[in-house]
C-alpha cells in the first residue's frame, strides 16, 4: 500500500547540506559579532575608554562615551541584545538540522511547530529592540550628538524583522493545524 511512498533522505540532498552550512556560518558570525560587542563594551568601560573610538567593526562611539557613559552603555547593550537574539535565532535554525526536529516522513510535528513559533517570537523581539534602539539614536541625533546612524549600529530593518516574525507565527499556527490533521489521519488509518 505504501510502497510508492517517497522516502526523502535529506543527507543526500545538496541543498539541504548547503542550508546546513549557511546556517552554521551565519550562526558563528553572529556569535563572533555578539562577543565583539560585549568585549568592546567591557573593554571601554573597565580598561581603556579610548576603545570607544574604534568600537567593533570600526564604529566611532567616542562622542557618545564622552557625552554620557550611561547612554554609551544603553546603546552598546542594545546592540548586544539584538545581536544575541539573532544568534539565538540561528542556533534554533541550526538545531533543526541536528536535533531530529525535521522528520521528512512526518513533516508536521509539535517540536517543529514550537521551534518555528520560538523563532517567530525572537524575530519580533529583534524588531522591537531595534525600534527602541532606533528611537534612542534619533533622539540623540536630534539633540546634536555626533554618533553613527541607526543602520550602522545594527538597529535598522525592524519592519522586515516584524514582518518575518508575524509570518512565522502564521506558519506556526498552520503547523499546529497540520499536526492535528496528521494525528486524526493516523487514527483513521
Amino acid at each position: 500500500m505504501f510502497s510508492n511512498q517517497i522516502n526523502m533522505k535529506p543527507q543526500n540532498d545538496f541543498f539541504f547540506k548547503l542550508w546546513k552550512v549557511l546556517a552554521w556560518i551565519i550562526f558563528l558570525g553572529l556569535c563572533v559579532e555578539t562577543g565583539g560587542f560585549v568585549f568592546n563594551t567591557a573593554f571601554t568601560l573597565f580598561i581603556n575608554p579610548a576603545g570607544a573610538s574604534n568600537f567593533w567593526s570600526g564604529l566611532d562611539l567616542s562622542a557618545l562615551y564622552q557625552h554620557s557613559e550611561s547612554k554609551y552603555v544603553m546603546i552598546t547593550v542594545m546592540m548586544c541584545i539584538i545581536s544575541c537574539l539573532k544568534a539565538i535565532m540561528f542556533y534554533q535554525v541550526v538545531s533543526l538540522f541536528y536535533k531530529k526536529k525535521m522528520d521528512w516522513n512526518r513533516p508536521f510535528n509539535d517540536t517543529l511547530g514550537r521551534t518555528i513559533q520560538l523563532i517567530a517570537w525572537i524575530a519580533i523581539g529583534i524588531a522591537f529592540y531595534g525600534m527602541w534602539g532606533e528611537a534612542m539614536v534619533r533622539k540623540m541625533l536630534a539633540s546634536g550628538l555626533r554618533i553613527p546612524s541607526a543602520e550602522e549600529l545594527k538597529f535598522g530593518g525592524n519592519t522586515v524583522w516584524l514582518f518575518m516574525g508575524v509570518t512565522l507565527l502564521i506558519l506556526a499556527s498552520i503547523f499546529k493545524k497540520g499536526v492535528e490533521l496528521q494525528n486524526e489521519n493516523d487514527l483513521t488509518v
